[in-house]
């Protein structure tokens, strides 16, 4: 009898609707091509940054619906060209977002932009990772110092 009531309990308690879990994420993916004149300003010259990203965002919702996190996922390749000699360098990166869609902060991690240079080196810009307040303002930066990153961009582009 005992082991009958366990039974039945057993049942009774598999029978009652779980507690709402949370709405599946969401995912789309999303291709641009950008140009932004200017990428950096050089001494003597402007770089023309062309770019072709692909960016695979997902979305997490809670039980409601309500959306609470966002991650993209941003890989692109391109060129950085001196806009006066017209020396172009290849381009590309990887960076992944984090937002936080209830605090409106968020955060990156990544390459960024990397720059092959000939002779086989590299030069960076972006690196590491990057905290943002809610006004999108950045509040720290783990990585390469950008005015570096940027004057051997700068001595790059003007050989």
């Amino acid at each position: 009898m005992r082991r009958l009531l366990i039974l039945l309990a057993l049942v009774a308690a598999l029978a009652v609707p779980a507690t709402a879990a949370a709405v599946e994420p969401t995912r789309e993916t999303v291709t641009l091509h950008r140009v932004v004149n200017p990428f950096v300003t050089c001494p003597g010259f402007a770089v023309i940054g062309v770019f072709d990203l692909t960016r695979e965002i997902t979305t997490f919702y809670d039980q409601t619906g309500t959306p609470l996190k966002r991650i993209i996922y941003a890989e692109f390749t391109g060129t950085a060209t001196n806009d006066v000699t017209g020396y172009t360098l290849p381009t590309s990166g990887v960076r992944i977002f984090h937002y936080d869609l209830t605090t409106s902060e968020f955060f990156s991690t990544g390459s960024n932009t990397l720059f092959a240079v000939a002779g086989g080196g590299t030069v960076t810009l972006g690196t590491g990772r990057l905290v943002f307040d809610a006004q999108g303002r950045l509040i720290e930066h783990s990585g390469p110092d950008r005015a570096d990153e940027i004057a051997q961009l700068c001595a790059a582009l003007a050989a």
